[in-house]
């Protein structure tokens, strides 16, 4: 189920229009997000929503080093981006939460259904 390939993304391609910037700051979302790193992170849980990884296996599918991964994290669960869903010892399990303004901003951006 997980999708790295970033030509088949729909977000990744809707991001990479030029007229993007605009609609962002429209909607008053961070620059972060539609910085590439950031967009491979959010793309990753939307298309395997309804799963649950770890922060080592969400960086992986996402093809972002951890040490990246781990210079966003705090922003993915201020702006509620990403939810615990369970945990196995230490480990905790991350899902995309589609409860979130910003993640629901994203889904009418790029036309997807969540």
């Amino acid at each position: 189920m997980i999708n790295t390939n970033e030509e088949n993304s729909l977000l990744i391609q809707f991001l990479g229009d030029s007229g993007i910037e605009k609609q962002f700051q429209y909607l008053k979302i961070p620059e972060e997000f539609y910085d590439n790193p950031m967009t491979r992170i959010v793309d990753f849980l939307i298309e395997n929503k309804g799963f649950d990884y770890s922060k080592e296996e969400i960086a992986k599918g996402s093809s972002v080093s951890r040490t990246t991964l781990f210079k966003y994290w705090e922003w993915l669960e201020k702006f509620g981006i990403v939810k615990v869903t369970r945990t196995y010892g230490k480990t905790k399990l991350y899902t995309l939460n589609v409860e979130s303004e910003v993640v629901k901003a994203v889904s009418i951006i790029a036309y997807i259904n969540i």
